[in-house]
């Protein structure tokens, strides 16, 4: 199964400050259990092996890493499109 969902690009607080995309509600509830979830995600020109991750909250989210922002020319607060799909 894939999913499509556009998400602004966010920025963790903290060491490392992690860039990343929430994951909306209705997709987050297709995955049964809290743990990482391996997927494949795509943005824009870029595909990469990832997880879908918990945030503590109950929502979850993906990490969108320099490489991946750096060719599609995304920051912080720029809207991105993502589709996953399990590994």
């Amino acid at each position: 199964m894939q999913w499509t969902f556009t998400g602004e690009v966010e920025r963790f607080d903290g060491p490392g400050g992690w860039y990343h995309v929430d994951v909306p509600d209705g997709i987050s509830d297709e995955f049964e259990h809290d743990g990482f979830i391996p997927i494949v995600a795509e943005v824009g020109v870029s595909r990469w092996e990832t997880s879908v991750m918990p945030k503590g909250d109950g929502t979850r989210f993906v990490a969108i890493k320099a490489a991946v922002r750096k060719a599609n020319d995304v920051d912080e607060g720029d809207p991105v499109t993502v589709t996953i799909r399990r590994r």
